[in-house]
């Protein structure tokens, strides 16, 4: 069974957000503002599938994804 391109832009944002899952936990190092700044990283992935239309998309070359915080 092939992939669609949404599937494919889905299952590449959710690996995204799974290796940033360490960044929302209480005993994470990261200062108030870091914190912030991957919160929003995390909520621009989330959102991507509604800003970007990927609906319409037909490559991968297509999707921007947000820049991971420092």
């Amino acid at each position: 069974m092939e992939c669609t391109i949404q599937e494919i832009i889905r299952g590449l944002r959710n690996k995204l957000l799974q290796e940033c899952d360490w960044t929302q936990l209480n005993d994470s190092d990261l200062t108030p503002e870091s914190k912030q700044h991957w919160t929003a990283y995390r909520q621009t992935l989330r959102d991507l599938p509604a800003t970007q239309a990927i609906a319409e998309f037909t490559d991968l070359s297509q999707v921007v994804f947000p820049n991971k915080p420092e």
